[in-house]
């Protein structure tokens, strides 16, 4: 498995990230949020800052393009979100990504993104 983690503090409360990090598929956010990379965001159905939410995205990961439906698992507004592959790549475990949403004060917020993608195959229910 390959791990990437991000930390940043930022002037906003985690309300308006979680309203960023939900609403990728709206006014071009995804490619927004990182203009190199990110190539195309779909919202396949219901709400991803909901249990079920799923979406399509295609992002650039260095010499490849890595293609993938996931779904929302586990949301906590605003302060959490996590997410897996869709069926079938689930599972094989092929990766998750959280954000985490950290209020410092009235207008200040760290927010960690973390993605671990690979695979990792169940090996006798393991």
């Amino acid at each position: 498995m390959k791990y990437i983690k991000e930390t940043v503090e930022v002037n906003t409360t985690p309300e308006e990230i979680w309203d960023f990090v939900t609403n990728l598929y709206k006014d071009d956010n995804y490619k927004k949020w990182h203009p190199q990379d990110h190539v195309v965001y779909i919202l396949k159905s219901g709400n991803m800052g909901e249990v079920g939410g799923l979406a399509y995205f295609e992002e650039y990961f260095g010499n490849f393009t890595l293609k993938l439906s996931y779904l929302t698992v586990k949301a906590s507004y605003p302060n959490y979100i996590e997410y897996v592959a869709a069926p079938p790549l689930r599972w094989f475990r092929v990766g998750k990504a959280t954000f985490t949403m950290v209020r410092l004060g009235e207008s200040r917020t760290k927010f960690i993104a973390y993605v671990e993608y690979g695979y990792r195959l169940p090996i006798l229910g393991h």
